[in-house]
């Protein structure tokens, strides 16, 4: 009898490993977290482009991480850069280096992206520079890449536009100088208002922590040009366009486009009279637009699109290649017809965005 007991004991204990072995490989597995870094310009002259960015994050990460059945959760990270090298150093330190991440976006200052280009590099850190936008940031590593085109194409389009469609034959340029999106702007408008064989009577510039423009607007104004040509932070730009037409100049004022859309920026213009600015053509194909504003009430402008975009490529590659940087730079590297909320693009060898085209828009 006690033999029979230890047979049936026996086959009890085997039963029961069976049984947890089956429960544990059957059983749904749980969900990967993977850790997103959003480091922007959150507060400060900039940081209207940071929060717009954050919203279109935002609504991109908390809508796939309410899916079920998904392979992946995805938790963010947030620190603000104030659109300043040093802070945005910390703020990659604190991100990368203390916290192991592996994938960051939001940054919209080129002064921010230039300075930390290193630390991504050393890290093989997957970095959506979403808008930070002088043409060099992308070739300053393998790994870094951009959703909004480069500064060339705003400036180039506006400059075009004021010679082709305004007929103004000389210009002066006013435009931040502690910034590197603000000389490369500068550079790009000058060389293609040159091109087309028309005159720069006038450059000034300004740091991006200014807020009186009454020196620089006299020497703007005082041989009368066609058109200024305005590239400053959004908080700057009212102030900047009342002081000019304080001088009594009622020329053409030729607007960088992503401050002059800025959420809330030109409702504080009192005279909209001859404002211009170039933008890219969004090409609104996708369900975002409408959902969006379905669900939060606000209507997206192209900076929280651009948010929702650059969240929607690191989920993208990382669907496609799990937490493996390397093949998520060769998945980018390769999409050459991707769709966005703002219409399909494709990539350049440096990881820049291509095929973006451009319109401009009078002030009405």
């Amino acid at each position: 009898m006690k033999k029979q007991n230890k047979i049936y004991l026996g086959i009890g204990i085997v039963a029961i490993i069976l049984i947890a072995i089956i429960v544990m490989f059957s059983a749904p597995k749980g969900e990967e977290t993977i850790k997103i870094g959003y480091i922007s310009a959150l507060s400060g002259d900039a940081g209207v482009w940071g929060q717009s960015l954050k919203k279109g994050f935002d609504y991109g990460l908390n809508q796939y991480n309410a899916q079920e059945n998904k392979k992946y959760t995805f938790e963010v990270v947030y620190e603000d850069d104030a659109c300043e090298a040093t802070s945005g150093v910390n703020a990659f330190n604190k991100v990368v280096n203390l916290q192991g991440i592996n994938y960051v976006t939001g940054t919209v200052c080129s002064s921010v992206a230039m300075a930390v280009s290193n630390m991504v590099n050393d890290n093989n850190v997957i970095y959506v520079a979403s808008g930070a936008t002088n043409p060099d940031v992308v070739k300053q590593g393998e790994t870094i890449f951009r959703l909004w085109p480069d500064d060339s194409y705003d400036a180039k389009a506006i400059a075009e536009y004021a010679v082709s469609e305004l007929n103004a034959e000389t210009f002066a340029i006013a435009h931040v100088n502690d910034n590197p999106a603000g000389i490369s702007i500068k550079e790009a408008f000058k060389e293609k208002v040159e091109s087309l064989g028309k005159e720069i009577i006038s450059i000034q510039d300004y740091t991006s922590k200014d807020s009186d423009f009454r020196t620089v607007a006299t020497k703007l104004t005082q041989n009368n040009p066609d058109a200024i040509y305005v590239m400053s932070l959004p908080e700057q730009m009212p102030t900047i366009i009342k002081q000019i037409r304080e001088l009594n100049y009622d020329g053409k004022l030729l607007l960088y486009g992503p401050s002059a859309t800025s959420e809330g920026i030109l409702d504080k213009v009192t005279t909209k009279e001859n404002l211009y600015y170039s933008i890219p053509d969004d090409v609104k194909q996708t369900s975002f637009w409408s959902d969006y504003k379905t669900k939060t009430g606000e209507e997206p402008d192209s900076l929280v699109a651009l948010g929702y975009d650059s969240f929607e490529l690191i989920k993208d590659g990382i669907e496609e290649c799990g937490d493996n940087t390397d093949c998520v730079k060769r998945y980018i590297l390769n999409l050459k017809e991707y769709q966005t909320t703002r219409g399909t693009f494709g990539f350049d060898e440096y990881g820049d965005v291509t095929q973006v085209p451009y319109k401009t828009i009078k002030v009405e």
